[in-house]
């Protein structure tokens, strides 16, 4: 008998035990697809194994994407606590049922679709796509058809935004009746134009701004929809891909864009353990609320002809209460930056770090404050993914390490202290984090409360460095660690630079400041060792610009000289520790 006719007619005679071990010989044998996922989470559904009916639909996704009975699935799940991601399952199912052209269950879909609507709890809005476009036709007329083919036509309307291009782009443009085009006769840039297409777009929509260099995938917008109705606490939900900053790039690279979309197949499922907490989204493909956007209001034209508009706009809805989502399960593949490649190389430069300083000026804070998480520092937690732990960042920012420790880790409990009062604000949106000096401030955490206690960059701006280590030791549990980052006062640069009269700490910033302490890798040790503590691993980073080989003629002489260091320490730009208790 074939093996899902067989598992379906125990089913159907409730032969539920049966039906299981039937599953488990076929998962044994190699023997799954979509088809028998669709029945295996039919049968844990019915023993009420959430954890495993989830796991089957995930994995039937992957085999089959299309397959609109497991979205049904999934929205009759969600429907009990989130009718929001229901719905969204549910015009999924219907939209690839239609393509399947079966009728029948089609009209099944749409009367469980509608029931759920008829309750009155569904409050997702379909959605408007914000794209500009300047002098990238080619690219352009992929990313609208790659819309096209992956997206819903009933969920969303296209702008287009077209910045005085002279490439034939407002040609095409123009014949396309599925698309609303506003023409430019000058390049207005990207924060203008984007607010342009949101005040073209309908008032109820939410706003999807996505590049022209890019191509969109299957269930990326799916997925990211899901990502932002997870939570009414979320203003925005943004995507992954091949290439962008804040982190928000994918581990993997491929050598075509339809090994990209093989990814993006296996990749952009539904479920919750994809969302990071972040405190900005990269604007290439983010998906805003429209309630939220209304409070937060448009993109800042300072910014203008472009770069950190979208860090702004990230700032604006943590302070307004909301969280930006980074869903890691939305690939979007990304060529990057055409547009600004058409501005020279110089040009561009002078653009961003204008639109720095201006950034700094509005926010009295500089965005690179803002902009990683510590993945040197994470690299030395020593727990597998799945652990319980408890962990406690001084100097935490605005909690970007913490968002990505939480995400990582997800059955971890996190918490971070801050001196500067906006970040600590700002991060206090989405984790418990607190404002106070870590030298004066009283601690509020039970004693042997964490894990790991991490501080990056924190010891040499400390008035008594060996106190707060002092400090902090009985909030550590007994087989805990303290996880740190210090630069190294060797360095290449630092030492060449103090050869020819140059202080390496001359400017000085909110974010960039002058060291009260330096140190070297023996004084490291010596530090460590005189507060209790033993180093139990240490690694140095080295980075372009800042080794002996940039200054190969002075150390090279140097090195000669006999009792002089090794060169590793010049070499090392910072050290990354890990301590335990001794």
């Amino acid at each position: 008998m074939d093996n899902a006719k067989e598992i379906l007619q125990l089913i159907q005679e409730e032969k539920w035990e049966e039906a299981a071990t039937v599953v488990s010989d076929r998962l044994k044998a190699g023997i799954y697809d979509d088809t028998i996922a669709v029945l295996a989470a039919t049968i844990n559904e019915h023993f009420g194994d959430t954890e495993t009916f989830l796991l089957n639909v995930e994995t039937g996704l992957k085999y089959n994407y299309e397959n609109y009975e497991l979205y049904l699935m999934l929205g009759n799940y969600y429907a009990i606590d989130n009718c929001n991601q229901a719905f969204l399952c549910y015009e999924n199912a219907e939209y690839y049922c239609r393509k399947s052209g079966n009728q029948e269950d089609l009209n099944y879909i749409c009367q469980v679709k509608q029931n759920l609507l008829d309750t009155g709890n569904v409050t997702v809005v379909p959605y408007s796509f914000v794209i500009l476009s300047y002098n990238t036709l080619e690219m352009t007329k992929d990313c609208i058809e790659s819309i096209r083919q992956t997206c819903n036509p009933d969920s969303y309307e296209l702008i287009v935004i077209d910045n005085a291009s002279e490439d034939g782009s407002v040609d095409w443009l123009r014949r396309q009746e599925d698309i609303l085009l506003i023409e430019n006769t000058e390049n207005a840039g990207f924060p203008a134009g984007c607010n342009q297409g949101i005040a073209a777009a309908k008032p109820d929509h939410d706003i999807m701004l996505l590049n022209s260099d890019t191509v969109m995938m299957p269930n990326a917008m799916f997925t990211l929809r899901m990502g932002l109705y997870d939570s009414e606490e979320n203003g925005a939900a943004g995507s992954v891909t091949n290439n962008a900053a804040n982190q928000q790039i994918i581990d993997h690279t491929y050598n075509s864009i339809d090994e990209y979309r093989q990814y993006a197949i296996r990749n952009n499922i539904p479920g919750p353990q994809f969302f990071e907490k972040k405190v900005w989204l990269v604007g290439f493909s983010v998906l805003l609320r429209r309630t939220v956007l209304n409070q937060v209001g448009l993109l800042d034209e300072r910014f203008t002809p472009g770069n950190y508009e979208d860090n702004d706009l990230g700032i604006r809805i943590l302070e307004k209460g909301f969280r930006n989502i980074l869903c890691w399960n939305s690939f979007v593949f990304h060529w990057g930056s055409k547009s600004f490649d058409k501005l020279n190389t110089q040009s561009a430069s002078m653009t961003m770090q204008a639109n720095a300083k201006k950034y700094e000026e509005k926010w009295g804070i500089s965005p690179v404050y803002y902009m990683n998480a510590r993945e040197d520092l994470m690299q030395l937690i020593k727990h597998d993914k799945e652990s319980f732990i408890s962990v406690l960042e001084i100097g935490c920012s605005a909690g970007v390490t913490l968002g990505r420790i939480a995400y990582q880790y997800p059955n971890a409990d996190v918490h971070g202290i801050e001196s500067l009062k906006e970040a600590a604000d700002l991060g206090a949106v989405n984790f418990d984090i607190i404002q106070g000096n870590i030298e004066t401030m009283e601690l509020p955490y039970a004693k042997g409360s964490f894990d790991y206690i991490i501080m990056g960059n924190v010891l040499e701006n400390a008035v008594k460095p060996e106190l707060v280590l002092d400090k902090i030791r009985p909030y550590l549990k007994k087989e805990g660690y303290v996880i740190c980052s210090m630069p190294n006062l060797m360095n290449a640069k630092v030492i060449y630079n103090l050869l020819k009269g140059i202080s390496p700490y001359t400017e000085k910033t909110v974010t960039v400041i002058s060291p009260l302490r330096f140190f070297t890798y023996q004084e490291i040790q010596n530090l460590f060792a005189q507060a209790g503590y033993y180093i139990e691993q240490i690694l140095g980073l080295s980075i372009e610009g800042y080794t002996t080989n940039d200054y190969k003629e002075v150390f090279d002489y140097l090195l000669s000289v006999e009792g002089v260091a090794s060169r590793n320490q010049f070499d090392t730009y910072q050290y990354s520790i890990r301590l335990t208790l001794s």
